[in-house]
């Protein structure tokens, strides 16, 4: 240990870990090398990291949001940061298709996942007047038999936009496309589609208060196993704040540095995510050869 003090250049460091352990007390310690028979210290720290980084990741998305000084568009920001943090509407998924591919390149990987078919770009084909329009986020959920249990469809907007009946019907677009295409359908499936930005008019109030009766809060649309919501992302944030709060008031973070991106640039705050571990695999990629 002191060759490894004297040698490794890191002496500070070293001397704050075996300081953090040298303050545990008694039952502390016993505890550590229990969890140490169970499993590594680097798993562990793993896992705490994933952790803190996930909250992070909430931090500064709420920048990005909520700071109305801040320059944000959709495509640069929003749009990036949730292609590399969709953990946030569930876990489990697989990024199919984000931001440029059409429904038609959405379905050759849609089919790839599923069943393990592979088609030539050219050889998918969708009638709709719709199919090249480019849907946000569109990630599968997999369960660990390997079957898909949920598909979401995510259309983010700008801070600035207040969610109205124009971009519900953009939205409703997207099911309709999904819909009537039975390439993309299975009765074992469940669809659900968001519409998501930081505030929405009184024309969205009423189709979630029509829709009350389903018990389900930011519900404006139903058919069988599909559904439609409009959330923002106050409820967003509520809702996983929930989640973390618990592990967050275990690990007694220190909030002030994790909010430590009011002087960045939105653009400076996506390329951070770059070293953040919470952030999720790249788009599905199906193999170019057919056969």
């Amino acid at each position: 240990m002191f060759d490894l003090i004297m040698n490794s250049g890191e002496t500070d460091d070293l001397f704050k870990i075996v300081g953090e352990v040298v303050d545990l007390t008694k039952e502390e310690r016993s505890e550590l090398v229990e969890i140490l028979d169970k499993a590594s210290l680097s798993n562990i720290l793993a896992m705490q990291k994933l952790v803190i980084d996930r909250l992070q990741a909430i931090s500064d998305l709420k920048q990005l949001l909520f700071n109305e000084k801040r320059y944000v568009n959709e495509i640069d920001h929003v749009q990036k940061f949730i292609e590399q943090h969709y953990w946030i509407f569930g876990e489990q998924y697989h990024l199919v298709t984000a931001e440029e591919p059409s429904f038609e390149e959405a379905l050759r990987r849609f089919r790839y996942i599923t069943n393990g078919e592979i088609y030539d770009k050219k050889e998918i084909k969708i009638s709709s007047p719709d199919s090249r329009k480019q849907m946000d986020i569109f990630a599968v959920q997999q369960l660990c038999s390997g079957k898909i249990k949920k598909v979401i469809v995510v259309e983010l907007k700008r801070p600035s936009v207040k969610l109205g009946i124009n971009e519900l019907l953009q939205i409703k677009t997207y099911y309709n496309t999904i819909s009537q295409e039975s390439r993309f359908n299975a009765d074992n499936i469940e669809w659900e589609f968001y519409l998501v930005g930081n505030t929405y008019d009184r024309n969205i109030e009423q189709e979630i208060e029509n829709n009350q009766n389903h018990g389900e809060k930011a519900l404006v649309f139903k058919v069988k196993k599909c559904k439609i919501y409009v959330k923002n992302w106050s409820e967003i944030f509520t809702e996983l704040e929930l989640n973390f709060n618990y592990l967050n008031e275990k690990l007694q973070l220190d909030q002030s540095k994790l909010m430590q991106k009011s002087d960045k640039t939105s653009t400076e705050i996506i390329l951070d995510q770059i070293s953040n571990s919470a952030t999720m695999p790249p788009e599905i990629q199906v193999p170019d050869e057919a056969v």
